[in-house]
């Protein structure tokens, strides 16, 4: 019995050892992506993006509380507004393991009146759809690196915008422009404005 006893404390260490093993291996290599992402630069990341989720037209860096707006091809389209309401880099350790980008989208018609369109809780590394039309963060900036885990609010978060009815920009144009020739887009400040029922008219 004693033997026995031995024995099965012995399988267990192993099997312990084992699962510990595997734990340190397969964290870091799941992340390792994410962590060049994040170390590296937006055109990186931007090129990585249009192979793994989608085509781009044109992006912008948005600041927190600001919005990327894609204005709409003639005076009486309504534009649409991504508002960037905040993000965070999560952390393992000192390995970053997930990002979230949340947005908030409007439609704004002649440039004073807000109709809520939709929300994400998170663009990252996936699409929106935003009219005929997609969204996707690829990058972020401006967090603190975590050295012991936890969460880092971040400042910046790179934009893209795609659309079916603009030729897609060239690999050899994606660190040269920002936008396809018919594509307007641009920053702007988000202040809420004033809400008439579910309507907010912009100051």
């Amino acid at each position: 019995m004693k033997e026995m006893r031995v024995i099965t404390e012995k399988v267990d260490y192993r099997v312990l050892v084992i699962v510990f093993s595997l734990m340190l291996i397969v964290q870091p290599a799941s992340a390792i992506s994410l962590s060049d992402i994040l170390k590296g630069t937006q055109d990186a990341a931007l090129n990585l993006f249009v192979r793994q989720v989608m085509p781009v037209d044109g992006w912008k860096k948005v600041e927190k509380g600001y919005a990327l707006v894609v204005k709409g091809q003639n005076f009486w389209n309504p534009d649409y507004w991504v508002v960037f309401n905040g993000g965070k880099v999560k952390f393992w350790g000192f390995i970053p393991t997930d990002v979230d980008i949340n947005v908030e989208v409007y439609k704004v018609y002649f440039g004073f009146f807000a109709v809520p369109y939709d929300q994400y809780d998170d663009i990252w590394w996936k699409k929106g759809e935003i009219g005929s039309g997609w969204i996707g963060g690829f990058f972020v900036s401006g967090f603190d690196w975590k050295w012991l885990g936890g969460e880092s609010d971040v400042r910046y978060a790179w934009i893209a915008y795609n659309s079916p009815s603009i030729d897609d920009l060239s690999a050899s144009d994606l660190n040269l422009t920002q936008s396809a020739s018919n594509l307007k887009l641009e920053i702007a400040k988000w202040n809420g404005g004033i809400r008439i029922g579910g309507i907010y008219i912009l100051r």
